[in-house]
């Protein structure tokens, strides 16, 4: 049953596949149950065992794994008919840039400040809102968890779920998720997040060395589409090689925007350009996402954020940002994970005004109001709260 398929499925695993175990992301032509007999026709001849670890049935992809697989045993794997593809579960690494702790003494006396704040003008959002968000809005924190008990924040959590372990248990031994989900909804107990009033929904698929992968992201990301959440901040992604799964993580932007749902995802900090190297799933390119690159206080690009001035929508703040952290903390921290959650915590400010606006809707105020800066993105442009909140109470 060989095909043009098959073959380049041989030429481009062989190099790949290694004799430990490993897991992969399969696909198959047409859905049903994934069973042992199933596999053992699709993958004949050969001495490897595959086994079901996962379903996803909003994407429709099983997670699985393969073992015993050598190089010589992968030329003679033949692909099912009915499998369209099958490729390797690639892998998310998370740094945590230049996190520095800051006492609450410095931040009482106001000798650490929060500087994107002042910059994109948030207080005077509020003041035009008469409000600092609301509690209806749900904003998915897609991230290595968020300390529920942080005092700035157990007030706006709300449950989610574990992927990495399958399980409830959505706290942060990392940091990296409890630090974004202030920058969206920090109460102002020690900082302030854009949005603070909002409702934080923990959705953890990273452990505690930051590490997770693509598949646990898509389920992640299908998951808060199923709790009608209002939007998605992804403080993650990486560069692809496998065009299959490329398609994939654009395939969940698009149910994200199907749900009605804003999805901001990090530009990434690579320094590269994501028109010509594309990078998911800021990349995913649907009507209501925005990929988010970083600048400085200068409305500089950070010499580290990925730009593109077709698929990176907008700018944020992403230098020395003071957040939460876990154990009751506050550190400063760098990165495209910073910008994207500010972008976030706007989109939930502007829904809470006008909970009726569409996904696309609250995407263009965001970047048709925002103020110049200088990055190479669609409207070379970062955030600006005062005048994105301005034109939403006067144009709707």
């Amino acid at each position: 049953m060989k095909s043009a398929f098959n073959l380049f499925f041989l030429i481009s695993v062989v190099f790949q596949l290694q004799a430990c175990s490993a897991e992969y992301i399969l696909k198959l032509k047409n859905t049903g149950a994934l069973s042992s007999e199933y596999l053992a026709t699709a993958f004949f001849n050969t001495n490897i065992s595959v086994k079901k670890l996962d379903y996803n049935p909003h994407a429709q992809l099983f997670r699985v794994e393969i073992k015993g697989l050598r190089q010589a045993e992968a030329l003679r794997i033949t692909a099912s008919e009915q499998i369209e593809f099958l490729t390797p579960n690639q892998k998310i690494q998370i740094e945590k840039n230049n996190a520095v702790p800051v006492s609450r003494a410095n931040i009482s006396t106001g000798s650490q400040k929060q500087w994107n704040l002042e910059k994109v003008h948030a207080t005077e959002a509020w003041a035009l809102a008469g409000n600092r968000g609301s509690s209806k809005i749900v904003v998915a924190v897609i991230d290595s968890g968020i300390d529920s008990s942080h005092p700035d924040l157990k007030a706006n959590i709300i449950p989610g779920y574990n992927f990495f372990d399958n399980n409830t248990d959505t706290s942060d031994k990392f940091g990296h998720g409890t630090h974004c989900a202030g920058i969206v909804g920090a109460r102002g107990a020690g900082v302030y997040g854009l949005s603070p009033d909002v409702s934080l929904m923990p959705l953890k698929f990273l452990n505690e060395r930051g590490l997770g992968s693509f598949y646990d992201g898509i389920r992640a990301i299908d998951y808060a589409i199923e709790k009608k959440v209002d939007i998605i901040s992804a403080s993650w992604g990486a560069e692809i090689s496998k065009p299959e799964l490329a398609q994939v993580l654009k395939k969940a932007g698009e149910r994200a925007d199907q749900a009605g749902i804003v999805l901001v995802a990090a530009a990434g900090n690579l320094n590269r350009d994501n028109d010509a190297r594309p990078y998911f799933p800021a990349n995913a390119n649907t009507p209501s996402i925005l990929s988010v690159a970083g600048t400085d206080s200068a409305d500089i690009k950070m010499k580290i954020s990925n730009f593109g001035t077709n698929n990176v929508k907008i700018a944020a703040p992403g230098i020395d940002i003071l957040s939460t952290a876990p154990g009751n903390k506050y550190v400063l921290m760098s990165g495209t994970s910073m910008a994207t959650p500010l972008v976030a915590g706007l989109a939930a400010l502007i829904k809470a005004q006008k909970p009726q606006l569409s996904a696309s809707q609250i995407r263009d105020i965001i970047v048709n109001n925002g103020a110049p800066a200088h990055v190479e993105n669609i409207c070379h442009c970062r955030i600006d709260a005062e005048s994105s909140m301005r034109f939403t109470l006067e144009h709707f």
